[in-house]
């Protein structure tokens, strides 16, 4: 009985200890496409959900996909308030970039990733204040390889060339 009520007091204190600030980020667009040499831009509102401010001391990312594939621009600390007071909202802001490498070494696919941002009561706090999940969808280079139609194409012609120049050849002159 008494471990019981140990138990009880020490989850009731772990609760009351744990931190209360909320926030929410909402991306404009979260599922973008792109290119090989496109550049995507990530743009996100954060909103205080908590009854205190809430410093926003950092975000992290993740692209599940090869660093060769990607170069990523965080552009979090240049864009993003140093504080938000409970209810408010930062307003449309750019988070981040994603430039789709050229020459694109893979597949073209979609690749997933996360944002989380952290921060909390002060301006030491790393406490994971929220989380959103993003997508870049790779497409093919449409500039630079050519339409079945077109290639089709330049074999006729390359081949009606050939025909006529071998039939050349082979008629006697007179």
């Amino acid at each position: 009985m008494k471990l019981h009520f140990l138990f009880i007091v020490a989850f009731t204190a772990m609760a009351a200890s744990a931190p209360h600030a909320s926030a929410m980020t909402t991306f404009a667009d979260p599922d973008q496409n792109g290119a090989p040499g496109s550049t995507l831009q990530f743009f996100g509102t954060i909103t205080n959900l908590g009854s205190d401010a809430i410093f926003l001391n950092g975000d992290e990312l993740n692209l599940a996909a090869p660093t060769t594939d990607f170069t990523i621009t965080d552009l979090f600390f240049a864009n993003a308030p140093l504080t938000l007071n409970a209810g408010d909202s930062s307003g449309l802001i750019e988070l981040f970039d994603v430039t789709v490498n050229n020459p694109f070494p893979d597949l073209p696919t979609t690749y997933t990733g996360s944002w989380a941002m952290t921060g909390g009561a002060d301006g030491n706090a790393q406490d994971i204040l929220d989380q959103a999940s993003f997508s870049v969808t790779v497409t093919p280079d449409t500039q630079t390889t050519p339409e079945p139609q077109a290639s089709l194409l330049l074999l006729t012609g390359f081949a009606v060339i050939a025909v006529v120049g071998f039939l050349r050849l082979r008629t006697p002159s007179a």
